[in-house]
């Protein structure tokens, strides 16, 4: 399996710098579906990056504990966009260096999305900032209770 057209915009540019062309192998179930199959850049490529403001022993603990990425996750079609029908909501953390808070945003306006920027925020929000992702939660239930 080689992954790279699921992985970049139309003028060619990668999306990922996370997600390197493939082959990946398959980890746990080798005779498994393709969603299976999972990249995996190692533990030790893990670390600050991901949570640069989480406590360093928070961050050995998550970068043991993470599973790789199913790789459906990029080949599996979603049925529907929920998000042209449903209102959403995004949370952009800024700091983030997993996913760039550009492509967040983008993603958000795309979506039509009513975006809360938290300045500085890593890839880990939910575990650095958790009082402002339960925020936009609640922001969300209130918008949406009937």
């Amino acid at each position: 399996m080689r992954w790279g057209t699921h992985h970049e915009w139309t003028d060619g540019r990668r999306r990922s710098r996370l997600l390197p062309a493939g082959p990946y192998k398959r980890y746990h179930d080798a005779g498994g579906p393709e969603s299976r199959a999972r990249p995996h850049r190692g533990r030790d490529r893990r670390g600050p990056e991901r949570a640069a403001d989480v406590p360093a022993e928070v961050t050995k603990v998550l970068a043991v504990a993470q599973r790789p990425l199913a790789a459906g996750a990029f080949t599996e079609p979603a049925a529907t966009a929920s998000w042209k029908t449903k209102p959403s909501w995004a949370l952009i953390a800024t700091g983030d260096q997993a996913i760039n808070p550009e492509v967040q945003r983008f993603g958000a306006k795309r979506a039509g999305a009513t975006a809360v920027e938290v300045d500085g925020a890593s890839h880990a929000v939910a575990v650095s900032r958790p009082k402002d992702v339960a925020d936009l939660i609640r922001e969300a239930v209130r918008a949406t209770s009937v």
